[in-house]
């Protein structure tokens, strides 16, 4: 995953690296540069590794269009999430290594 997220002191991270805070997080970036996946991504990891509610997380974007898209793949990352727990098998990538990330030992 593309180095996306930057942490106070300007160093690159991505989103898996990025400590999850309490409060708010904000990402500013391009259009192409990923913001979808980085959103999709530290909001997977707040319900996985934080134990949050969806219901208590806000993700506000600027227009319809960016709202329907973040809506879906955040969905969509979740529902993989539960298919790999619950049947070991799924197709995304991007769930299945944030459960090993999370599923080791020590984590």
């Amino acid at each position: 995953m593309k180095a996306i997220v930057n942490s106070a002191d300007g160093t690159p991270r991505s989103p898996l690296d990025t400590p999850l805070r309490d409060g708010r997080t904000l990402i500013e970036a391009s259009a192409g540069s990923g913001k979808t996946r980085a959103i999709t991504t530290l909001v997977a990891r707040s319900v996985v590794e934080r134990e949050r509610e969806l219901d208590s997380i806000l993700v506000v974007t600027f227009t319809k269009a960016a709202t329907a898209e973040l809506r879906k793949r955040i969905r969509k990352t979740l529902k993989a999430i539960q298919d790999e727990l619950t049947r070991g098998a799924s197709d995304d990538g991007q769930a299945r290594g944030l459960l090993e990330r999370n599923l080791k030992p020590g984590h």
